[in-house]
C-alpha cells in the first residue's frame, strides 16, 4: 500500500526516498514537495496528487532509476538534470512545466519511458531541453520557449503538438 504524505511544504535535500508514497494536501491545503537533492533510486512509486506540486530544483542531479513517478498535479522542473533508466517510468496526467534547458535523460541503462496524457510545457530557457527516453504523447506537448528535442522513440497517437513563434 502507498504511504500517504500529508504536507504543506517539504524539502528533500539529501538521502534516499524509498518505498511508495502519495504526495497530497490535507484539510484543503495543497501539498508541495521540493526535490533539491537526494535520490529516488529504489524500486517503488511516487504519486503527485491533483492538489499537490513537485518542485525539481537546484543544480543537483535528480536520479530516479527503477522508479515510477506519476503526476496528477503539477511538476515544475526548474533545475538540475532528471536522470532515469533501469525501468524508470514517468506518467503525466496533470501539468509538467520545464523551466530549464536541462535534460530528462536515460542515463542508467535499461528502459525509461515518459507517457504524457496531460500537458507538457517548456516555458523558459532559450536553449535545448533534450528528452532521451521513450516518449508517448496522448495529451499536449508545447514548446513556448527554446527547443525541445526527443532522441528516444517519440509517438503521438492522439496528442497535440504546439510550437510558439521562435521555439522549435
Amino acid at each position: 500500500d502507498a504511504l500517504p504524505i500529508y504536507v504543506q511544504n517539504v524539502e528533500f535535500v539529501s538521502g534516499q526516498l524509498a518505498g511508495t508514497q502519495v504526495l497530497t494536501g490535507s484539510n484543503g491545503f495543497a501539498g508541495s514537495f521540493s526535490w533539491i537533492a537526494g535520490t529516488m533510486n529504489t524500486p517503488g512509486a511516487t504519486t503527485i496528487a491533483s492538489n499537490a506540486t513537485l518542485y525539481i530544483t537546484s543544480a543537483s542531479v535528480h536520479d530516479l532509476p527503477t522508479r515510477i513517478l506519476t503526476n496528477f498535479g503539477t511538476v515544475l522542473f526548474a533545475g538540475g538534470d532528471l536522470r532515469g533508466g533501469n525501468g524508470s517510468f514517468l506518467q503525466n496526467f496533470g501539468l509538467w512545466i520545464n523551466q530549464v534547458d536541462n535534460p530528462i535523460a536515460k542515463d542508467f541503462g535499461g528502459p525509461m519511458a515518459f507517457d504524457n496524457s496531460g500537458i507538457f510545457l517548456k516555458t523558459a530557457g532559450a536553449g535545448i531541453t533534450p528528452v532521451s527516453c521513450d516518449f508517448t504523447n496522448s495529451g499536449t506537448v508545447s514548446a513556448q520557449s527554446g527547443t525541445l528535442t526527443f532522441s528516444g522513440s517519440f509517438t503521438n497517437p492522439v496528442g497535440t503538438l504546439a510550437v510558439s513563434a521562435g521555439s522549435t
